[in-house]
């Protein structure tokens, strides 16, 4: 992962792609 981090690889991708729905 990216970041050492309950966040996932996975995860992260989600939030960016909501965020960048969000936009």
């Amino acid at each position: 992962g990216l970041l050492k981090h309950p966040l996932t690889d996975i995860g992260l991708e989600n939030f960016i792609a909501d965020y960048k729905k969000g936009n």
